[in-house]
């Protein structure tokens, strides 16, 4: 591996740690969005803007992927491009296990509803046509509403853990 390559690899890492630590925090009365680190919230009401990191972390991605790819030869981005295309049984079982899995995941979700405090209260989970049960407790000040934002963490893991067992079944490098 050529040493632009690890640069490459490594100003990536760095890009994608900053967007996870230095976050854009959303105020839950207005539409602004104000830049601070995860562990400290530029106000009690602001929230964590997650479709906004998602955003920036796939912006990156896409421009480091693009990059590393300009850094190799043509005969090298053609193996890359033809190993890609070249999917066995068990990587498309993965493939379909995983599509499965993350539209469960869009089907049947998890539900949260605020106090009059304003503090939210998971529900649990149910289908996304029969909202959760609001159960006993009549200290809730709004009707449920699906929780995106676990949503987008629970597609990560999923992406994450079938992105694993999709990198075990390539093929090793011949040498």
């Amino acid at each position: 591996m050529r040493t632009i390559q690890k640069v490459i690899i490594a100003v990536y890492g760095l890009l994608v740690a900053v967007a996870c630590i230095y976050v854009p925090w959303r105020f839950a009365d207005t539409r602004e969005v104000w830049f601070s680190t995860l562990w400290e919230p530029v106000q009690f009401t602001a929230n964590i803007d997650f479709i906004r990191i998602l955003l920036e972390i796939v912006i990156i991605t896409v421009i480091a992927f693009a990059l590393f790819m300009l850094t190799l030869s043509a005969s090298q981005r053609r193996r890359i491009i033809q190993r890609i295309t070249q999917r066995i049984l068990i990587q498309k079982i993965i493939i379909i296990a995983y599509l499965l899995a993350v539209v469960t995941a869009c089907i049947y979700v998890p539900w949260v509803s605020n106090t009059y405090t304003g503090i939210p209260v998971s529900l649990g989970y149910s289908p996304i046509w029969q909202p959760a049960p609001l159960g006993t407790s009549t200290n809730l000040s709004s009707f449920p509403t699906v929780d995106f934002k676990r949503i987008i963490l629970e597609v990560i893991a999923i992406t994450l853990v079938f992105a694993s067992f999709f990198v075990l079944t390539l093929r090793p490098k011949k040498d």
